[in-house]
C-alpha cells in the first residue's frame, strides 16, 4: 500500500522520489502528426501572342509619287522663273523620272506582294505555333492538377486514418489501464542510482534496537537471510539514517529500507525507569523527515507493524517479496511462498490510541 506522507496502515510503501512522482502524473496527448499537404502547381505563364501588322503593298505608290511630283514641281517653277530652259530641261528629266519609277513599282508589284505573302505564312506560322504551344501548357497544368489533386485525396485518407488512430491513442490514455500502461514505461526509463551503506554502526553506542528487530525476540530477521540471504544487511548507515533492516540488490539497483514500527516505548510500561514515549502515531513529523531522506535517494521504505513482525513474519517477508516481484520483474512469490497467506493490513494508530495500548501493556500481548 503506498502512503502519500506518512503511513496509514501497514504494511506501507513509500517510493524513491523519481518513482513517486511518476506515478503522480497522468499522460499527455501525443502530438499528432499529419503529413503536409503539397502546394499546388502554377498555372503557366501564358506567352506573348505573335503581331503581323504589317499592310498588303500596293502596286503604285500614288501618294508618293503625287508628292514627289509636287516637291519638283515648285522647284521647277522656281528655276523656270529665272531660266526657262534650265526650267524645261528639269521638267523633262523629272518627267522621266517619274515615269520611271512608275514603271519600277508596276513591275516590282509581284515580288514585294510575294515578299509580303511570305511575312504573312511565317506569322501565320507562328500564331499556329503559339496556339499549340498555350494548348500543351494548359494540358501538362491540367495532368499535374489532377496528380495534385489525387495525391491530396491520397494524403487526406492517410492522414484522418493517422487522426483515428490518434483519437484512439487519447482515449487509451485517459483509462485507468491505459494510464498504468504508461506509467509502468516511464518507470522504464529513469535509472535509480541508490545510496549506499555507509559505516557500521557500533553497538556499544548504538542506542537499543528495537524488539522485533533481535532474533531472540523475533523470527522475522532469521526469515529475512533466510529467503534473501546475503542481500539483507543490519546496523549500518544510509545517509546519517539507521535502517531497521536494508535489501539491497546491486544487480537491479534495488535497496529497501525495512522499518518495524511499535506504538510506544519503553515495552514493559509502566513496570520501566524510563518515561512513556508514544511513537510512529499517524501525524508525527519525526516520519517525514526520514521517510523524504530514504526518498531522495533513491530508496523504497517498507513499514511493518511490530505486532506484524512478531505474529506473520513468513507474511512479512512475503510482502517484502511482493514489493521485490513489482520492482525487478522477479518470481520470488511463486517460487518461495507458496502457502504463506498475504500479511493482513494494519491500521496505524494515533498519540491517542497508543497511550491507550500503553496503558493496557498492549506489546506484552502479540
Amino acid at each position: 500500500m503506498l502512503s502519500p506522507d506518512t503511513p496509514t496502515h501497514y504494511p506501507a510503501v513509500f517510493l524513491p522520489r523519481q518513482v513517486e512522482q511518476i506515478l503522480s502524473e497522468t499522460p499527455t496527448e501525443p502530438a499528432l502528426a499529419l503529413i503536409q499537404l503539397p502546394s499546388p502547381p502554377e498555372k503557366p505563364k501564358t506567352p506573348a501572342v505573335p503581331v503581323f501588322n504589317q499592310s498588303p503593298p500596293k502596286r503604285l505608290n500614288y501618294g508618293l509619287l503625287i508628292g514627289v511630283s509636287a516637291v519638283l514641281a515648285i522647284i521647277m517653277g522656281a528655276i523656270a522663273s529665272v531660266d526657262l530652259l534650265a526650267g524645261a530641261l528639269l521638267f523633262g528629266l523629272s518627267a522621266v523620272g517619274t515615269g520611271v519609277a512608275f514603271w519600277r513599282q508596276w513591275r516590282n508589284y509581284p515580288k514585294r506582294l510575294e515578299q509580303y505573302r511570305e511575312k504573312e505564312r511565317s506569322h501565320q506560322n507562328q500564331l499556329t505555333g503559339y496556339n499549340e504551344e498555350v494548348a500543351r501548357a494548359e494540358r501538362d497544368y491540367q495532368l499535374r492538377y489532377e496528380q495534385y489533386r489525387r495525391r491530396c485525396q491520397d494524403i487526406e485518407q492517410q492522414n484522418q486514418k493517422t487522426r483515428k488512430e490518434h483519437r484512439r491513442q487519447c482515449d487509451l490514455l485517459k483509462t485507468p489501464e491505459g494510464i498504468q500502461k504508461w506509467r509502468e514505461e516511464q518507470i522504464k526509463t529513469i535509472t535509480l542510482s541508490p545510496a549506499g551503506l555507509g559505516f557500521e554502526v557500533d553497538v556499544n553506542e548504538f542506542d537499543p534496537r528495537g524488539y522485533a528487530e533481535y532474533e531472540r525476540n523475533c523470527r522475522l530477521p532469521s526469515l529475512l537471510r533466510r529467503y534473501f540471504g546475503d542481500k539483507i544487511h543490519v546496523l549500518y548507515y544510509v545517509c546519517g539514517k539507521i535502517p531497521d533492516f536494508s535489501y539491497i540488490d546491486t544487480e537491479n539497483s534495488v535497496s529497501i529500507d525495512i522499518e518495524i514500527d511499535e506504538p510506544y516505548i519503553p515495552r514493559q510500561y509502566p513496570n520501566s525507569s524510563k518515561s512513556l514515549e508514544v511513537t510512529h502515531c499517524i501525524g508525527q513529523s519525526n516520519y517525514g523527515e526520514r521517510i523524504k531522506t530514504f526518498q531522495n535517494n533513491d530508496w523504497y521504505v517498507l513499514f511493518f507493524s511490530e505486532r506484524q513482525a512478531l505474529r506473520h513474519s513468513k507474511s512479512c517477508c512475503k510482502a517484502l517479496a511482493q514489493l521485490i516481484d513489482e520492482i525487478t520483474g522477479s518470481n520470488l512469490v511463486q517460487t518461495k511462498f507458496q502457502g504463506v497467506p498475504d500479511l493482513e493490513p494494519e491500521r496505524c494508530w494515533t498519540e491517542e490510541e497508543a497511550r491507550e495500548m500503553a496503558e493496557r501493556r498492549a506489546r506484552l500481548n502479540y
